[in-house]
């Protein structure tokens, strides 16, 4: 049962003028996990697949694997990172929306995660789990649409089958034709959904999964370009310039990752 619980990977206080000082706007990137973010103070706004949404006070928003996400400056949040292979859960979460007008109940649940991540106890991870899971359990009572999860929806197909298959050759055609659609209409619905084309999200899934492999290991620039689908290593270092602003080995010399 453990194992089909959610595992949190990361909690704490994401506060955005101590991370990116400077700056009124976070580049576009896809989420790797699930992010769970209650906000503690009004300012700044966030487009999740194109939904926009002014960020305020107990205001619940939740990224989905595979969601594209930006965020206009500034905010403060308590923050979970977490990912779940158990089939209930992921179908829950689907359910939900990004964006959830919240009274301020969720306060305690949020801080007694992100102190029992920092506290490090043997054991913790169980306890952690297990107030995660109420937490969502809670949220779903909610906020979760019941009839969302009988009806299918081709886009959701597509960014899974983007992520679990980034470093395969796809193309808008080829993604069409797994999902049973058109081209045109595809391209259509892809966009509307998420606020941009296959093309590009394909692109900024790649570069998600580069700057994991950039930062979690010891592998060349070379090998990384090859294991995440680009063409060559010479147009992966020009994709890193121009949409992250810096070239691999610059982004690996800084050591983390502001997001």
């Amino acid at each position: 049962m453990i194992g089909l619980q959610p595992h949190v990977i990361g909690a704490g206080i994401y506060e955005s003028r101590r991370q990116r000082p400077g700056e009124t706007e976070s580049p576009p990137r896809v989420l790797q996990t699930y992010e769970l973010g209650l906000y503690m103070e009004d300012g700044g706004t966030a487009w999740i697949n194109g939904q926009e949404c002014r960020l305020c006070k107990d205001l619940l928003v939740l990224g989905r694997p595979g969601d594209l996400r930006r965020n206009k400056l500034h905010f403060s949040c308590y923050s979970i990172h977490f990912r779940t292979e158990a089939a209930q859960i992921v179908q829950m979460l689907e359910t939900l929306p990004h964006f959830m007008e919240e009274q301020g109940h969720r306060k305690e649940q949020f801080l007694e995660i992100i102190q029992r991540k920092q506290d490090r106890k043997r054991f913790a991870s169980v306890a952690i789990s297990a107030v995660l899971g109420q937490l969502l359990w809670d949220v779903w009572q909610q906020f979760g649409d019941r009839e969302s999860a009988l009806k299918p929806d081709p886009v959701r197909h597509a960014l899974r089958l983007i992520q679990q298959e980034y470093q395969e050759p796809h193309t808008v055609e080829t993604l069409a034709q797994l999902c049973n659609l058109s081209v045109s209409y595809f391209h259509k619905l892809f966009l509307q959904s998420t606020g941009t084309s296959p093309n590009h999200y394909l692109m900024l899934t790649r570069l998600s999964a580069a700057k994991a492999m950039l930062l979690g290991s010891r592998l060349s620039v070379a090998e990384i370009a090859h294991r995440c689908g680009f063409s060559s290593q010479g147009y992966f270092c020009d994709c890193m310039k121009k949409y992250i602003g810096f070239s691999p080995t610059r982004y690996r010399q800084l050591g983390e990752d502001p997001e």
